[in-house]
């Protein structure tokens, strides 16, 4: 839809354990029709990310129509076996990134005609069965969904904008390179293409904005409202039922 985009990560060497790079997503992205560029930023650093939004602006005239918040770190550990520094890595991440890029970019969602602010991230409620596995990481994600909460009250409640901020979280394991790393191949197979989320988040953020806001949305819900009911073709595996 020729979209331009502005990816933040720190991503940009070729991680053998971890594939993908920035670069490699520019290039998808131009690939597909857009524009876009990366810039190498620690997501974490108040400073990095508001000389990253800065820059970024001056390209794009000044608007921020969508804001995803996806940039997400993942140690699949339990508590007493958690490292002290990877637990920092995922709580500087997944927490303190999202409340960083949202407030610098912020300002400049509020020109938008149409501003969407979409965070990857659960419903903010405890389950206990997806809690129990990986504490650390499922309570920062949840904790992802309740700042979405935040900002749609202070945006929309307490001063009256029509900013649409929902979270959106897959239904099934989405195949990607970290879910390769946790799971091998065995988990990968039973999962879904990243299509599957990237369809959903492209019709929550090109509904008008006035529509919806402090929505919790599932995929396989969003995707099933406008009339899909093969989800087979998502699967990894064609052939697995679900």
């Amino acid at each position: 839809r020729g979209a331009s985009v502005v990816i933040l990560a720190q991503s940009t060497t070729e991680n053998p354990s971890l594939p993908g790079t920035v670069q490699q997503a520019v290039r998808a992205c131009v690939a597909a029709g857009g524009d876009a560029i990366a810039i190498k930023t620690d997501i974490a650093d108040e400073g990095q990310v508001q000389a990253a939004i800065k820059d970024a602006m001056k390209n794009y005239g000044g608007v921020i129509d969508i804001l995803v918040n996806c940039a997400s770190v993942h140690f699949p550990q339990r508590c007493a076996d958690m490292d002290v520094k990877r637990y920092d890595a995922l709580a500087n991440v997944n927490v303190k990134g999202a409340i960083v890029v949202s407030a610098a970019c912020m300002p400049y969602v509020l020109l938008s005609k149409n501003p969407h602010v979409l965070t990857i991230a659960p419903a903010p409620r405890a389950d206990k069965d997806w809690l129990s596995p990986h504490a650390a990481y499922s309570s920062s994600k949840i904790a992802m969904g309740f700042i979405a909460r935040k900002i749609h009250a202070e945006l929309n409640v307490q001063h009256g904008a029509n900013v649409s901020v929902n979270t959106l979280w897959p239904r099934y394991a989405v195949a990607t390179a970290a879910t390769n790393f946790i799971g091998g191949e065995t988990l990968v197979s039973m999962s879904r293409t990243p299509a599957c989320v990237a369809d959903a988040a492209f019709r929550i953020v090109t509904t008008p904005s006035r529509n919806f806001s402090n929505k919790n949305f599932i995929d396989q819900d969003v995707l099933s409202a406008i009339g899909i009911t093969d989800f087979a073709p998502y699967n990894v595996d064609p052939t697995l039922e679900k």
